[in-house]
């Protein structure tokens, strides 16, 4: 809670997600969430820059050796606007804090500057 730094042991599970979008066309939108507890301090005036701040920690990670051209990620941050879940306890706020990694296919790719909505697609039958 109220941090942008990557715990190391996601450090190798994104090299090999970086691997593998480098291996495949479209563009990458990388989107930080927070939990819905308000923060203000020195480093962060909100949520809303902690949640661009996670974003751009995993950027860092997919951009460190070359492969992924930068002109393919776009960082995005939506604070506590976008939850999986209700936040009504530790559980759930620890699953709204999280990044979440989108590719576009190539042929249907919007540009690094258009939305990309993170928003999880709702079970099926809802």
């Amino acid at each position: 809670s109220g941090s942008d730094e990557l715990a190391r042991s996601y450090v190798p599970v994104l090299e090999k997600v970086r691997d593998t979008l480098a291996s495949v066309e479209g563009s990458i939108f990388v989107a930080g969430h927070t939990d819905d507890i308000p923060i203000e301090n020195k480093r962060f005036r909100s949520n809303w820059d902690l949640s661009a701040a996670r974003a751009v920690s995993v950027v860092h990670v997919l951009l460190k050796d070359g492969k992924i051209p930068s002109d393919r990620i776009v960082a995005q941050g939506y604070a506590e606007s976008r939850p999986l879940v209700a936040n009504t306890d530790k559980a759930s706020r620890a699953t709204n804090r999280r990044v979440d990694i989108i590719l576009v296919a190539a042929k249907s790719s919007p540009s690094p500057t258009e939305e990309v909505d993170p928003k999880p697609a709702p079970p099926e039958g809802e």
